[in-house]
């Protein structure tokens, strides 16, 4: 008989052998799969971009606000797992650019 609800184990090695391992265990809890969706890869690779250009015109400009809204912006992907939130935030400060230029 099949299952209709996915398993959540996988065959892993270890020291003692193969074995089942709980993938929320390995992998954080209930939302473990939601870091790797389609959003949060775009999202973070969207104002990562964005982030590195406005380093890179505030290193040339040697100008402190780009370069550090710009390192945010390519930093706070990797800590964020919502892509509502990664959305909300990468469009805060990418607005915060515009309005807080020189």
């Amino acid at each position: 008989m099949k299952k209709s609800v996915r398993d959540n184990t996988r065959i892993a090695y270890s020291m003692d052998g193969w074995e089942n391992v709980d993938t929320k265990d390995v992998y954080g809890g209930k939302n473990s799969g939601e870091a790797m969706t389609f959003s949060n890869i775009f999202g973070g690779i969207l104002f990562g971009s964005i982030g590195f250009v406005a380093f890179i015109y505030g290193k040339k400009l040697s100008s402190f606000k780009p370069m550090a809204l710009g390192l945010a912006l390519m930093v706070f992907p990797y800590f964020i797992q919502e892509a509502l939130w990664i959305y909300v935030i990468g469009g805060s400060l990418t607005a915060a650019l515009y309005f807080f230029r020189d």
